[in-house]
């Protein structure tokens, strides 16, 4: 499956292209702080901006400034693998469009020329004092696959919005190994 995530919070905006057929998986982050990840072979690589891996794989900013750029691989040995490899799943990728309570359904609408059923409520486990609405748009016709989905989340501090396209269900992944990666385990010093 393939999948484009918008997500605009507070008037910035970031999209994430992503692609699942386990074993594997790629997301790539396009924004202020850009970051690729990829499971591929039982291992994650991940490449992006200094702050962007420091924040994805819980190092330093010492630690990550000499790899900016350049491709880490993370093992399942390796600490921040399980935190990583939960966000590389088909579930992980739709739970957070699907709502949890007072879920409807509303009526057939026609998105993108094709026919949808809107499956509508609130997400779980909003902060409080945030309110929100969760959306996933499945196709009208069988295997009823979602196509779509949205996110809106707004609290006292902002707004955030994430618009969602999936397609090319049941597609086979093939992502290059990148070459030349740095073990994780030797960048923590």
């Amino acid at each position: 499956m393939q999948f484009v995530v918008k997500t605009t919070e507070n008037k910035v905006t970031q999209t994430l292209d992503g692609v699942v057929s386990a074993p594997t998986a790629g997301e790539t982050l396009q924004g202020n702080e850009p970051l690729q990840i990829d499971l591929i072979g039982g291992s994650i690589y991940v490449i992006g901006s200094a702050s962007a891996l420091e924040s994805a794989l819980q190092i330093t900013s010492a630690q990550a400034s000499p790899y900016a750029g350049k491709w880490i691989e993370v093992q399942p040995s390796d600490a921040p693998f399980q935190l990583l490899a939960q966000d590389l799943t088909l579930g992980a990728t739709l739970n957070q469009f699907a709502p949890q309570n007072d879920i409807k359904m509303a009526k057939t609408q026609t998105v993108g020329h094709q026919k949808v059923i809107p499956v509508v409520g609130r997400p779980s486990n909003l902060p409080k004092g945030t309110s929100g609405s969760a959306a996933l748009l499945v196709s009208a016709k069988a295997p009823h696959l979602p196509v779509g989905g949205s996110l809106i989340l707004v609290n006292k501090t902002g707004r955030l919005s994430e618009i969602a396209v999936f397609k090319a269900w049941g597609a086979k992944v093939q992502l290059p190994t990148p070459t030349g990666a740095t073990a994780f385990n030797t960048i923590l010093g």
